[in-house]
């Protein structure tokens, strides 16, 4: 809970240099790869990205947007959809989540989906 409340500081007010902020950013997304099978707990971790991302939609801060995209977008994306420890449910409902904090994450959700979705029908013919 501390984390994500010095996360949600504004950027000009926020007492954590940028890489304290990335560093919890990615602190969160390892609870939900490595807890998928405890709900509370990774259900808790992504509540508060979704915090926190509601937090950079709100106040507008372009730096902790750009590592909000580049760790908990792309990450959650990189996770393989067919061959992972992360069960598909928990996969989409953490893009889901993430995908409602701003419009720019779920566009980009969206393309990785299709583009996940491409290749996968390319590989099956």
């Amino acid at each position: 809970r501390c984390l994500q409340i010095l996360a949600t500081f504004p950027g000009c007010f926020s007492p954590l240099p940028e890489a304290v902020f990335g560093d919890i950013l990615r602190s969160f997304i390892l609870v939900i790869a490595d807890s998928c099978r405890e709900k509370a707990l990774w259900k808790h971790s992504l509540k508060n990205l979704v915090q926190i991302g509601s937090s950079i939609e709100k106040f507008g801060d372009p730096k902790r947007c750009i590592s909000y995209k580049n760790i908990v977008v792309e990450r959650s994306l990189s996770w393989p959809m067919h061959e992972s420890s992360v069960p598909l449910s928990v996969k989409l409902e953490v893009l889901f989540d993430i995908g409602t904090t701003r419009v720019d994450f779920a566009v980009r959700i969206l393309e990785g989906l299709k583009e996940i979705l491409s290749s996968n029908l390319i590989e099956a013919l």
